[in-house]
């Protein structure tokens, strides 16, 4: 092989080096990672789209836990600790289940005079969005 024949073979495998490289970069530009393991529910972006910095593509649902939002009274709510247990029976089921208060909001909806509680799930896929659960603080419905 001439010296003329190598130097064109190596320019020939840089740029195919070159072309690799920047086709790793447009795919891994492509490629949209959430903050944790979920399942899609809405798609607002069709493929192909062009959306800008922070336009919402999708509504991640988080599939490893599950958490129950209910209202309480402000008398109860002051009562409330986070981690306190709860217990929650899913309509239709006869056992209870036990959870534990994430969230007390500082919020209270003035038309029914409810705080907005949350509570983590311990069993992942046991509570689906949209149904219904009776909550149990300390052994009283809510």
């Amino acid at each position: 092989m001439s010296d003329e024949e190598a130097d064109l073979a190596r320019y020939d495998a840089e740029q195919k080096s070159a072309e690799l490289n920047v086709a790793r970069v447009l795919a891994e530009d492509g490629i949209i990672r959430a903050p944790f393991a979920g399942t899609v529910v809405v798609r607002t972006a069709e493929p192909g789209a062009f959306v800008g910095a922070g336009f919402p593509m999708f509504r991640l649902v988080d599939t490893a836990g599950a958490r129950i939002r209910f209202g309480v009274s402000t008398e109860v709510a002051t009562k409330l600790t986070l981690g306190q247990p709860v217990s929650f029976r899913i309509d239709g089921e006869a056992p209870l289940r036990g959870g534990r208060v994430s969230t007390i909001s500082a919020e209270v909806d003035r038309s029914a005079e409810l705080v907005v509680i949350e509570a983590d799930v311990p069993e992942p896929g046991i509570v689906r969005s949209g149904v219904r659960v009776r909550v149990y603080l300390d052994g009283r419905q809510q």
